[in-house]
């Protein structure tokens, strides 16, 4: 579940009538886009590279779900209280009631004199506890937690008394004066929107993650699963990258194969190089499921951008990593686009349970010898055009060919 302010940061639209992805939200005005669980901002159309967006982020709130409903609380310092009660009893959640009224005179409708007065806008009546949630200074929403497991006829009845009771609220809040409109506040535009700077990504800065999981994703590459310790890792945008220290105090550069919100952990792809230095070697020989390692934030040299007629992604080898999170970025939000994986044999391949789970066009291409890969690519490329996009990581002999098609 996400809590968010319900607030577009460049127009300041309501993000409740935006577009939900599942990985992100996406705002309907000008097609920002925020990652789930961050609310980071992962896409702004009008700018090509993602160093603005890297740091820009909706305003969150905690959020729990428990006893049927899901809490939240504008003090971002506020904890969790159950109510009291709360733990010795199995709780039903009754059907929400809105009501036109203005929320004091709800809570004070609610009460009888056998009624418990709780924390907050809530109130207990024998085995149901009733909790009143202001929207507005004249709107409210009853909602009500039952003990045990109601049968149908309580449930109705239920339904009735609460049915009489916003008829006979709301009848009495008409024959009041309007309230008083509520007087907006607008928040200044940030710096960082108002001039949209490059913003560097500190490269001092590391964060500890624990290998949550290791395998043999193709062969000659290793998967690892780098989970956050406590909560969840920053926003990232699709092509991006992390500093990986090693044991050994090396450190390399791992692209993140995820798809869109997912920031619980970074899936990165290994290869294992014969002619290693001792980065990928340390990786797969001696790094174990439950290590801890330390990474960089994400950074991004090779941003996508979702604003093309066509996309085509060529990936060689290991060169896939960066453009299996295109691709499923892309996949999400339902726009076109290819993905061409050359690999010398089918083994070879990595992340097929990912690529199998894509919905766009993706080709395999297994052992093609380097002038058919060559005829292959230009083929696919097609004429020149400003509205198709050509992403390409792979071996320098890939890039080359891809360079002389080019020219």
């Amino acid at each position: 579940m996400n809590v968010w302010e319900n607030r577009c940061l460049h127009r300041g639209v309501r993000l409740s009538i935006g577009i939900n992805e599942g990985g992100e939200l996406k705002c309907q005005y000008h097609g920002w886009r925020y990652a789930n669980r961050s609310a980071g901002c992962t896409y702004i159309p009008a700018h090509p590279a993602d160093a603005p967006a890297r740091r820009i982020q909706n305003r969150t709130y905690p959020v729990r779900e428990a006893y049927g409903l899901i809490w939240s609380a504008a003090n971002d310092e506020l904890p969790f209280a159950p109510f009291p009660g709360a733990e010795t009893g199995d709780w039903f959640a009754l059907r929400p009631v809105p009501v036109n009224a203005a929320p004091e005179d709800v809570l004070a409708a609610l009460a009888t004199p056998d009624a418990q007065r709780l924390p907050g806008l809530s109130i207990r009546t024998g085995d149901t506890i009733w909790f009143v949630q202001p929207v507005d200074t004249n709107r409210a929403v009853i909602r009500g937690l039952v003990a045990g497991k109601p049968d149908l006829a309580i449930l109705r009845q239920h339904n009735e008394i609460l049915t009489r009771l916003r008829d006979r609220l709301e009848r009495a809040a008409a024959r009041k004066p309007a309230p008083a409109p509520l007087q907006p506040v607008f928040e200044k535009v940030s710096a960082d929107l108002a001039t949209m700077p490059e913003i560097a990504i500190p490269r001092g800065n590391t964060m500890p993650v624990v290998v949550k999981r290791k395998w043999q994703s193709a062969d000659g590459v290793t998967g690892f699963e780098l989970a956050a310790r406590d909560g969840h890792l920053p926003t990232f945008q699709p092509g991006a990258h992390i500093d990986l220290h090693l044991p050994n105090g090396l450190i390399r550069q791992y692209s993140i194969t995820n798809g869109p919100g997912e920031l619980m952990s970074y899936v990165i792809g290994v290869k294992a190089e014969s002619a290693s230095k001792g980065g990928s070697q340390i990786l797969i020989d001696s790094v174990r499921e439950g290590d801890v390692l330390a990474i960089s934030e994400p950074r991004n040299n090779f941003p996508l951008r979702r604003d093309a007629i066509r996309t085509v992604l060529i990936a060689g080898g290991i060169g896939i990593t960066p453009l299996l999170s295109m691709a499923r970025f892309l996949d999400k939000s339902s726009l076109p686009y290819e993905l061409h994986y050359f690999v010398r044999t089918g083994e070879q391949a990595a992340f097929r349970d990912q690529l199998e789970a894509l919905s766009g066009k993706v080709i395999i291409h297994r052992g093609l010898p380097r002038a058919e890969i060559a005829t292959t690519i230009a083929t696919t490329l097609g004429p020149r055009s400003r509205a198709q996009h050509v992403y390409v990581c792979g071996p320098s002999a890939m890039l080359r060919i891809r360079a002389r098609h080019r020219r």
